[in-house]
């Protein structure tokens, strides 16, 4: 069996008379309240973008120094908690940052911190915390990690560089250096003066090498 349909044209149907005025009447709030709905929306952009800014590195999108102490403090805390719990910080600074600016410009380098981030956020488990110091320092905090699986971390990051260094075409090199504290019995800032200590004769390493 076929049903029959007919076509009926919305436009024959228009407002009920008696309801258009009262339509009318609130076109003015409403127009106003989209105005109010656009302007709320922008600043709720604005202000993500702000929050954004306060925890993220601009430039890498990695967590920003404020956020690596904090989460510096609260591992320590947490290892105090856990006997024979180890924590461990690496040091990352990209050695020939200052060549690369002068001969190729700082898009180049900056390219290259991006790239250091990507390295560094793939050598890394999942909840360990890779921040941006400043400049071109990199730390990466390890929860749970002896200084055994620091140095295990050291060795992948290398390796990593190695691999990477001809895909940048940039002859950059990473110094490293880390620390490890059992039962967190020590202080943030002490483990990574210690860290930077690391660091140090790493460079120095590398310096002797070029």
């Amino acid at each position: 069996m076929k049903s029959a349909t007919a076509s009926v044209s919305l436009d024959e149907f228009g407002p009920p008379p008696d309801l258009t005025p009262e339509v009318e009447s609130l076109r003015p709030t409403l127009d106003q309240l989209v105005r109010e709905n656009a302007g709320l929306r922008r600043a709720l952009a604005a202000g993500s973008q702000l929050r954004t800014l306060e925890y993220r590195d601009p430039l890498t999108d990695l967590w920003n120094r404020r956020v690596f102490e904090r989460r510096l403090v609260e591992e320590l805390s947490r290892a105090r908690d856990r006997p024979g719990c180890g924590l461990s910080i690496l040091v990352v600074d990209v050695l020939g940052m200052k060549a690369v600016n002068e001969l190729h410009g700082t898009d180049a380098g900056d390219r290259c911190l991006k790239a250091v981030a990507c390295l560094l956020r793939q050598a890394v488990r999942e909840y360990d915390v890779v921040a941006r110091l400043g400049s071109d320092e990199f730390a990466v905090l390890l929860p749970d990690t002896d200084a055994s699986g620091a140095t295990q971390m050291l060795a992948r990051i290398r390796r990593l560089v190695m691999d990477a260094n001809g895909r940048w075409g940039l002859p950059l090199g990473l110094g490293l250096g880390s620390a490890t504290t059992i039962d967190g019995e020590t202080s943030g800032s002490n483990l990574l003066r210690c860290a930077e200590v690391a660091l140090q004769c790493d460079q120095e390493r590398y310096e002797g090498l070029v």
